[in-house]
């Protein structure tokens, strides 16, 4: 980054900005003024009986010289950098001109009736459009020596020649792109042109580069024109569009580099104008989901928000898209002490970044939630307003062997979260489920259809927004699918898979944290939300894409070796229930699982507290057995 040469730590030059850092603007501003009226005058009256008028007009324009500075001072005209000049800046110009021209006109008439009627009324129009031209001309001056001058001059420190660069996408992002390379100073790559699919665009110039073609063309662009570089600007175009992109790149040997995806822009974690290379998050992206922010946002600002689980993956990314919500108090509850702590350093520098906003009240709390007079003590302490509970055991096979931990955290953790929560009068609980919880054949699965029932129960009994969600793998999430092949990827495979036919519901983090909060926002209580995955992914697909994307060959330099299912899992996930219907929100990405099937409390109460205490005692067996005889209850 570019120090700004105008910043300074120097007291008199923060009071005193414009007199100090723009005072040869001003000279030049008030001698076109000045410029501006003779050459209007002169116009007017074709150089013809100019004596007559000159006396009033000599009388107007010190006024003139000191009223138009000081109204682009205080429009703010001054603190504006020419070089990044947009139409709105100029539009700007326009009206801070146009206000000057009406306070001269009306300090004319007040000072000086005698000479100002004597004078053409076209000459304060005549006057104004020549200072827009005068003084918007100087200023596109300036934006061009800044691009004629200096970034020749900067290009020099450079090593080596401008970089031929292809641009993916004549969108908006496109269109973004092109415009920062086109201003940086210090970015020596070139545009050559621009390639989209929308035959429309096509022949089409924007900021003097031309739309070359389609995507498909990419091939034969880059011979063509000797292309380095392919930036692809769709950040929401889906995932198959990015993969026939990266591949086109592939073909002819470029190296290609992206714009952060729709979530990351929406979110403001990053600006479009930040390119990376090209992530395996971009190859899964889906259709743009419709943002609704304010919704969101009213149910979330001033209200006090506890997450458990906070430091796993959904629970941190349900805390950063929180921070920038506004909420009172975010409670921040989990079971190792390092993912929190890491987590509050991270929310503080996130708060500290808001407009406007003074330091977040975030607390960060140890405690297990499995532990009931700990809970008591922390609800009892912040009264939270909405928890969302992320806590929860979720691998597989490793449940699989350690079910007594798997009932006693993911069952027995979510009763004593709901009953904490109806004692301290919350009035809204989220449950964070899996698509695993649908015909489960794992312990896992079953442990957290389980706690699905018990947060439905209590809504009923509470009659408050007690509801759940569910999906299916995150990316990216700690101990996933997708981390553990990304690290046999970069120590040098083999990459294991389960099985050839195995396929995964799959979305981004980003994604699945806003959609919770956006279903959280409909619950009445009792709703069990599906979020919309799109098409389950293949697994062998996948790990095809992350060897080819990290520069390897599948199958020549990366071995992928089968291993076979392990216990407790399944090929293909489901996300609804043959007694589910599946109905549609108000959100297109959203649905409800509509069942009709009540539940008997005493009965389910009772089996839960049995199921818990055969957990507490070691019994696996029983445990086991008791587990699938609530599962088959529910089904039948």
């Amino acid at each position: 980054m570019v120090a700004d040469p105008n910043r300074t730590n120097h007291p008199t030059r923060q009071r005193f900005p414009v007199m100090l850092s723009n005072w040869y603007s001003i000279a030049i501003d008030s001698v076109l003024t000045l410029a501006a009226f003779l050459v209007g005058l002169m116009l007017r009256f074709e150089f013809n009986n100019l004596g007559y008028f000159l006396k009033g007009v000599w009388l107007l324009i010190p006024f003139a010289m000191v009223i138009r500075p000081a109204v682009l001072y205080l429009t703010g005209i001054y603190r504006r950098i020419w070089r990044y000049a947009t139409t709105r800046d100029y539009y700007l110009l326009a009206g801070a001109i146009f206000i000057g021209s009406l306070l001269l006109a009306v300090m004319a008439m007040l000072l000086y009736p005698k000479y100002v009627y004597t004078l053409p009324r076209s000459l304060l129009i005549l006057e104004g459009l020549w200072s827009f031209l005068f003084l918007g001309g100087f200023r596109i001056a300036l934006r061009h020596r800044a691009r004629t001058v200096w970034k020749p001059a900067a290009e020099k420190l450079e090593v080596g020649t401008p970089q031929k660069i292809l641009i993916a996408g004549a969108g908006s992002a496109g269109e973004m792109v092109a415009r920062e390379m086109h201003n940086s100073l210090y970015f020596s790559g070139k545009a050559v042109g621009f390639v989209d699919d929308d035959p429309r665009k096509i022949g089409a110039i924007i900021h003097g580069i031309p739309v070359l073609g389609a995507l498909a063309e990419i091939p034969k662009l880059v011979e063509k024109n000797g292309i380095e570089e392919v930036i692809i600007a769709m950040p929401s175009a889906p995932g198959n569009v990015i993969r026939e992109v990266v591949s086109l790149c592939k073909q002819v040997n470029v190296h290609s580099r992206t714009v952060p995806g729709i979530y990351e822009i929406l979110l403001g974690r990053v600006g479009i104008d930040r390119l990376r290379r090209v992530e395996i998050e971009d190859l899964l992206r889906r259709t743009p989901v419709r943002v609704d922010t304010q919704n969101i946002s009213r149910m979330i600002a001033g209200k006090k928000v506890l997450i458990s689980g906070a430091g796993g993956t959904i629970g941190s990314e349900l805390a950063r898209q929180i921070v920038s919500l506004r909420p009172k108090q975010i409670v921040l509850l989990g079971h190792g002490e390092n993912s929190i702590f890491n987590l509050g350093l991270k929310l503080d520098g996130l708060a500290s970044g808001l407009e406007g906003k003074s330091r977040l009240d975030i607390r960060q709390i140890i405690g297990d939630i499995r532990d009931l007079p700990r809970m008591e003590a922390i609800f009892t302490q912040f009264s939270p307003d909405i928890v969302f509970h992320a806590a929860a055991h979720k691998h597989v096979p490793l449940m699989e062997d350690n079910l007594e931990e798997a009932v006693t955290n993911n069952v027995l953790g979510t009763r004593n979260l709901v009953d904490v929560s109806r004692q301290a009068n919350v009035a809204q609980f989220v449950l964070i489920s899996t698509d695993k919880a649908v015909k489960p054949t794992s312990v896992m699965g079953m442990t957290k259809q389980i706690a699905e029932r018990i947060v439905r129960q209590a809504a009923v009994l509470s009659g408050k927004s007690y509801v759940t969600v569910r999906f299916g793998n995150v990316l990216g999430s700690r101990g996933s699918v997708i981390s553990v092949i990304q690290e046999q990827i970069a120590n040098g495979g083999p990459v294991t898979i389960t099985h050839p036919e195995v396929s995964r519901f799959i979305m981004t983090v980003s994604e699945a944290a806003y959609l919770v909060l956006q279903a959280a926002t409909m619950g009445k209580g009792g709703e069990v939300f599906v979020l919309d995955m799109g098409e389950p992914v293949k697994i062998v697909d996948l790990v095809g894409d992350m060897i080819e994307l990290s520069g390897y060959r599948p199958g020549i330099d990366i071995e992928t070796i089968y291993t076979g299912l392990r216990p407790g899992e399944k090929l293909n996930e489901e996300l609804f229930w043959e007694n589910e219907q599946p109905v549609r929100t108000a959100h297109e990405k959203i649905w409800v699982a509509r069942s009709e099937k009540s539940l008997d409390e005493d009965s389910f109460n009772e089996r839960v507290t049995e199921l818990i205490e055969l957990s507490k005692a070691g019994d696996r067996t029983q445990i086991r057995q008791k587990l699938s005889d609530l599962i088959t209850r529910f089904e039948n």
